[in-house]
């Protein structure tokens, strides 16, 4: 048997199509509605359309249920009454359109599949209003729209040669079904619908195909979307789920069909809660997040505000929550007010409060202690941020309850997302939907055929015409998506958009493994949790290694925020969702193909020894992707580019990074200094402000300061998928000084000196100089022991291999000038039958001021070279390197006046090892008081005679010494 995305919220808590709109005039404080309007074009063709029909009044409305909202509004729900003195209607419809003062409409709408004449009725929903108790209610002000239809649409119009596609137009008659046409189907966990049926049409179905197909199913279009092969069709119910497989089947061999579904609603993606006795550390609450590096993205949240933007991503979560609107504590916690007409009260089920929380629960005041402030979501920045939801809740509650106590919408969780995802799209916003649902039930979950067709229905909704063409919407949307609790199944049979993005059609689409984390700090991923589906495309945390194989991780356990652990890949996906919407508020230029690839290009590998499954977030690495390599080009920089990296580095929020700001981080890395301890939840005061969670971890390994290392990509360097380089950079302290970092692993000081040196620093609290000296006093410094020299020429050369050239000289060691003289590199140069003057001690030494500080260097590589450069110089005794400063009128620093003799590649077997020829590279900078007028680079070499010739003379060249890691 088939199961499809489906999952409808029923009566008045519909959140798609017309009700939406409902929601935001009720939200902006409005107390009027407009009626819904018919979107068919071919309703005429089967059925007229009525309205306000002769005969047809609202008789009287019934109080069924009263609800407080504060001291002076209630909340009532009203059943409507119709008496129908005229014709027959089909799917009526009730819909109030004004009120009278203090009176707002929260739902308006109320429907019946089928009004019968001569008689009064009650509808099917209930009507949702609110009233200021201190005004008078006045049913009589209440205006109403009435309309209904004479027939069904059981056909589509045209020619019954002309191409189906083009006859389908969007239409959704939204018609209730009775409660007891839904049953459980125990393979999957999850209720079906008997009665209604969807098919996709192959591509050149006629019009008169399909509707001698509707004839003989005796169905009617309850559902169809503009020119997309795919129709949504009410059948008699056949009474068991066993014949409604067999109409399945009967339906999947017609030739017009190319994929056919029944009705039914996604379970969610949680494993049961396990007993938990003990009341957990503190850290706990947020060790799933950490894991993911959460601590330095919240460091950096203030990008959201920096970013200046002030319309923000939607983050819309399709899930369970049933305990109603969030109480105020808990709105405190969440970034915006989500969407009230997506909560309900019928049922408690803690599903979507959990995920709500893991993906936005706000950061909250430093020094809070209470569990439900304790919950942080990854996105934590607080607005531009929305909240949507659409509950499932409803229909679970009624339609899935043994009484079946009342009719239910029979709309698909599917078309209901994709309603939304258009509405919110249509508004210019980027929306990030979440959906940790899917078919996991205790027998065989989602055949791969079963999944085919879902992802099918998926693709038609998302892309239209025959799915097969991407559609603008998809670079409008980020979805994450669970991969499922099926540790025997992949995750591509989970659920339709899980197929669709592993089968390489929805490039926006991250399926969501579920890996457990390192139990002790400082947290971090460890393997596949045991019970999660693989074969996703990124996995995140949502379980711990504890004793029992559910355990789960924390997050709201109700409307109220009383924690509570869950797990499975339902906690998983909502921290990437949670990081899409962080990106997004931060900048939403970027796609949602684009956005995936940003994620997945800075995801971590599995850590040894697990299975090569799918890498693992990087929040950090991801969030910093969202600066832009301009803000460190030129002199001045543009800070404004790199919102990240200035809400890390901005301590005092000043707006600028400054030396106050550099201290406080020298500060916290010498107090820090006397143990390696992980302190997540530290607060420090620096100029009144109270800083947050490990706000000078700066690479994100877990300490403050200290010698821990880990990857920055400190040049905001990317590919053309915007993934980060991360290699060898350098900054320059002292003109020309470089120091040489591998951003691979960089420590916190590291990533301080190299954004010290860069255009992002200002100096409107001191100079460099001054931060130099503050530095020095607390026995740190930007500038490392000397540890290699490069020399770069860029100069082609007829004859001369190697070039351009980078040579590179190392195994330096300080040695007196007339001691390398005597002896070269080595006390055995001397007795290798050296001659005296070039190779050995060459003569060129003896230009270097006899007050420079001298050292030989060993090891030199990237000499230019003539005939060969396959053998390493076998006499390597007359490299050297010497430097002076030279204190220069009107300069703030000292200047380097430099000395080098890089002697390269030899040409073996000439007249013996003894005897072999030498390249050299002899640099000197020229003095610095006079411009470095006289700087002179040759390349020559030194033959048998021992006598160095000149080959020529490098005019394109430049030399730099490098220094070591920064000391600290």
């Amino acid at each position: 048997m088939n199961t499809s995305l489906q999952g409808p919220v029923a009566g008045r808590w519909r959140l798609a199509a017309v009700f939406l709109f409902v929601a935001m005039l009720v939200a902006c404080g409005g107390g009027t509605e407009q009626p819904k309007q018919g979107a068919a074009r071919y309703l005429a063709a089967a059925a007229k359309a009525v309205d306000n029909p002769e005969g047809v009044v609202i008789s009287g409305l019934q109080l069924k249920v009263e609800r407080r909202i504060s001291r002076t509004v209630f909340e009532y729900e009203y059943e409507v009454q119709v008496r129908n003195d005229g014709a027959a209607l089909k799917d009526f419809v009730a819909q109030i359109t004004s009120s009278g003062p203090g009176t707002t409409i929260i739902d308006g709408r109320a429907a019946l599949a089928s009004l019968p004449a001569g008689a009064t009725t009650a509808l099917n929903d209930r009507v949702v209003l609110r009233q200021d108790r201190t005004m008078p209610f006045q049913p009589a002000s209440l205006a109403w729209h009435l309309s209904g239809s004479s027939g069904i649409v059981s056909a589509l119009p045209g020619a019954p040669s002309d191409p189906a596609l083009n006859a389908i137009v969007e239409f959704d008659s939204d018609p209730p079904f009775p409660g007891n046409e839904f049953e459980m189907d125990g393979a999957r966990g999850a209720p079906v619908l008997r009665s209604k049926v969807v098919f996709g049409l192959v591509e050149g179905a006629t019009v008169g195909q399909v509707n001698a197909l509707l004839q003989s199913l005796n169905a009617e279009i309850v559902r169809s979307y503009e020119k997309t092969a795919v129709l949504e069709v009410r059948i008699a119910d056949p009474g068991s789920l066993a014949a409604l497989d067999d109409l399945l089947e009967t339906l999947r061999g017609h030739p017009v069909v190319g994929f056919a579904l029944p009705v039914s609603l996604e379970p969610a993606n949680a494993l049961p809660e396990p007993y938990l006795g003990q009341n957990p550390p503190a850290l706990d609450y947020v060790a799933h997040q950490l894991s993911v590096k959460a601590a330095a993205t919240w460091n950096a949240r203030r990008a959201v505000e920096i970013s200046g933007r002030s319309s923000g991503p939607v983050l819309l979560v399709a899930d369970y929550f049933g305990n109603g609107t969030p109480a105020d504590s808990l709105n405190a916690w969440l970034p915006a007010q989500p969407s009230h007409d997506g909560f309900l009260t019928w049922e408690l089920n803690p599903h979507g409060y959990h995920v709500l929380g893991i993906a936005a629960a706000s950061f909250g005041p430093a020094g809070g202690t209470s569990s439900t402030e304790a919950i942080t979501g990854i996105y934590s920045a607080g607005p531009p941020l929305s909240v949507d939801v659409t509950d499932l809740t409803f229909w679970r509650a009624f339609c899935d309850s043994p009484e079946r106590e009342r009719p239910c919408s029979g709309k698909t969780t599917s078309d209901r997302l994709r309603s939304l995802l258009q509405l919110h799209a249509n508004s210019g916003r980027k929306v990030v939907l979440n959906t940790s649902l899917g078919y996991n039930g205790p027998d065989t979950g989602l055949t791969i055929s079963e999944a085919d067709a879902q992802k099918e229905y998926w693709l038609l909704l998302i892309r239209g015409g025959h799915g097969n063409v991407a559609s603008p919407l998809e670079n409008l949307y980020f979805h994450a998506a669970a991969a499922g609790n099926r540790a025997d199944l992949p995750a591509r049979q989970n659920i339709g958009w899980t197929r669709a993005a592993i089968d390489g059609f929805l490039l926006n689409t991250a399926v969501v493994e579920n890996r457990v984390h390192l139990l002790a700090p400082p947290y971090s991923p460890a393997c596949l949790a045991a019970n999660s589906s693989f074969g996703g495309n990124l996995s995140a945390i949502g379980a711990n290694p504890r004793a029992h194989p559910n355990n789960g991780v924390w997050s709201y356990g109700s409307a109220e925020g009383t924690p509570r652990r869950l797990g499975g890949t339902s906690m998983a996906s909502p921290q990437v969702a949670g990081l899409a919407a962080l990106f997004w508020a931060i900048r939403d230029d970027l796609t949602g193909p684009q956005l995936l690839r940003v994620m997945t290009g800075h995801a971590v590998p599995a850590p040894t020894p697990c299975r090569a499954d799918a890498p693992v977030i990087d929040t950090y690495a991801t969030v910093l992707a969202a600066d832009d390599p301009e803000a460190l080009l030129g002199p001045m920089g543009d800070p404004a580019k790199a919102p990240v990296r200035m809400a890390i580095l901005d301590v005092d929020q000043d707006g600028e990074f400054t030396n106050d700001d550099a201290r406080a981080f020298v500060d916290a890395f010498v107090a820090s200094a006397g143990g390696s301890a992980f302190v997540p939840i530290r607060t420090r005061t620096v100029a009144g402000r109270t800083v947050d969670m490990s706000r000078f971890d700066l690479n994100a390994e877990g300490n403050v300061g200290g010698a821990g290392t880990a990857r920055f990509n400190l040049d905001v360097d990317y590919d053309a998928e915007r993934k980060s380089r991360y290699g060898m950079v350098r900054y320059e302290p002292v003109r020309p000084q470089l120091v040489e970092l591998d951003e691979n692993a960089v420590t916190d000081f590291q990533i301080l000196c190299y954004y010290i040196h860069s255009p992002l620093r200002r100096d409107s609290k001191g100079t460099l100089a001054d931060l130099g000296q503050y530095l020095s006093s607390q026995g740190l410094s930007c500038i490392g022991p000397l540890v290699g020299v490069e020399i770069r020429i860029a100069d082609l050369n007829t004859g001369w291999g190697g070039l351009p050239a980078t040579i590179r000289m190392s195994q330096l060691y300080p040695v007196s000038r007339i001691a390398f003289q005597l002896v070269g590199n080595s006390a055995t140069c001397g007795s290798q039958g050296q001659p005296l003057g070039e190779r050995g001690s060459p003569l060129f030494s003896n230009s270097v001021d006899a007050n420079a500080l001298f050292h030989g260097a060993r090891v030199v590589t990237g000499v230019p070279y003539q005939l060969s450069s396959g053998a390493p110089n076998l006499n390597n005794c007359s490299s050297f390197f010497a430097y002076k400063a030279v204190q220069v009128d009107g300069e703030l620093q000292p200047l380097v006046k430099l000395w080098a003799n890089a002697t390269g590649r030899t040409v073996f077997g000439f007249s013996g090892p003894r005897s072999d020829w030498e390249y050299q590279v002899r640099y000197y900078s020229g003095d610095p008081e006079l411009q470095y007028s006289d700087k002179k680079v040759s390349v020559g070499l030194v033959a048998n005679s021992g006598v160095y010739v000149e080959s020529f003379r490098s005019v394109q060249n430049s030399l730099s010494y490098l220094l070591g890691p920064p000391v600290q």
